[in-house]
């Protein structure tokens, strides 16, 4: 999935399910850390992927990582969906790290562990997957695969955005999908 995609998802999820996943209502500066958060843990799993949003600003993060992960070798590869591995940051690994953190900061660890995995489920939506045991080669994918930058990528964070907008602008979704019905 593309980052810029990954962030729409990522924060229209939020806004549609903080209220049912933190323990208390965050104050208006604590929900926009919160986003922030969101914002960054969304991308962060790409980080393996020096030309990743966050790969081409961290490159002595992201190049490192993905020589360990065997994506790239002495002779340089071209980066496509196929090649890049999606290794230890697309696995069980961070997402039991900010369970952790999670636990002990609630506040601003859960966002932390919902934009993991935000990232997580839309890359398993996708026909690469994801290798949720690594290293072992195992790749977790949906049923029903779409290719990254594909029409249905665009199709569903489109509509995550707008059920994330009408949720901002006070009109709950449920109402919409009544009024629909009611044609």
């Amino acid at each position: 999935m593309l980052g810029k995609n990954h962030v729409v998802t990522g924060v229209s999820g939020w806004i549609l399910l903080n209220e049912y996943i933190l323990p208390t209502e965050p104050s208006d500066y604590e929900f926009a850390i919160q986003l922030v958060i969101v914002v960054f843990a969304s991308l962060i799993s790409d980080i393996d992927h020096p030309d990743s949003i966050l790969g081409r600003r961290f490159k002595f993060i992201s190049v490192p990582l993905s020589y360990m992960q065997g994506d790239r070798s002495i002779i340089s590869l071209p980066w496509s969906e196929s090649t890049h591995s999606r290794g230890i940051t697309h696995s069980l690994i961070p997402v039991i790290g900010c369970y952790w953190i999670s636990v002990q900061f609630p506040t601003f660890g859960i966002p932390l562990l919902f934009g993991i995995s935000a990232h997580l489920t839309m890359d398993y939506a996708t026909l690469a997957g994801i290798r949720l045991l690594w290293p072992m080669p195992i790749r977790f994918r949906s049923p029903l695969p779409f290719a990254t930058g594909s029409v249905w990528e665009y199709l569903i964070s489109g509509s995550m955005l707008v059920a994330a907008i009408l949720e901002v602008t006070g009109v709950p979704l449920i109402n919409v999908i009544d009024a629909v019905k009611a044609l």
